[in-house]
């Protein structure tokens, strides 16, 4: 299994777990942990997905070899072509430290932007992923992001979900059946995603922890 959906009420602990969890085996097997939060009416929601990916060009600059970077570089201009690699600029800045062919250009004009985006995010993952320990992504509190970073993190899971592990948490008691969240929810399960809840622990489980 290459994904995990977590689940549980606000304040039960789930985003401390996981992030105690992965940080602990990122340490043990050298891979990369990265983790995103959104934010309830969030300014600017696409931006919450793109730090994922700047921190990613981030550890790949700083752990990989010269030719290497050159090697990826080249990769990347051929997948993304450069409208995709100024897109992917404007919002990953870390990404033109590997790409530096084309200048970003604020004025570049697109058929499908957000199209465009989601392609990238998925080549980039791709590219990078095939030259870099595992990679395992988190993405929190996912009942609060917007449609377009919905539809990146479903296309990522259905489209490049060999290049890393992800891991998908929400919060259960924001969500209401029948809502767009749920039918969001509806179509990742149709990726085969592991599912586990988190709930409090009770007097008797807590009795047992100190016991």
């Amino acid at each position: 299994c290459n994904s995990l959906v977590v689940n549980g009420s606000a304040g039960v602990g789930k985003s401390s777990l996981l992030a105690h969890v992965f940080t602990s085996i990122s340490e043990q097997d050298g891979s990369y942990f990265l983790q995103t939060k959104f934010e309830k009416a969030g300014i600017n929601p696409l931006a919450t997905v793109a730090s994922l990916f700047d921190a990613l060009c981030e550890a790949f600059i700083r752990d990989a070899q010269p030719q290497v970077k050159k090697t990826v570089a080249v990769e990347l201009e051929c997948a993304l072509g450069e409208a995709g690699v100024i897109a992917l600029s404007s919002i990953c800045p870390s990404l033109s430290r590997i790409s530096k062919s084309f200048v970003n250009d604020s004025t570049y004009q697109y058929m499908n932007r957000a199209a465009t985006v989601r392609y990238c995010f998925g080549e980039l993952l791709k590219i990078i992923s095939s030259r870099t320990p595992p990679i395992i992504l988190l993405f929190d509190d996912l009942q609060f992001a917007d449609v377009n970073s919905r539809s990146i993190v479903l296309s990522l899971l259905k489209g490049v979900a060999t290049s890393a592990f992800f891991v998908c948490c929400y919060r259960d008691d924001d969500v209401t059946p029948g809502d767009i969240f749920s039918s969001w929810l509806t179509n990742i399960d149709a990726s085969g995603m592991e599912k586990i809840e988190v709930n409090r622990l009770s007097v008797e489980g807590v009795n047992e922890m100190v016991s």
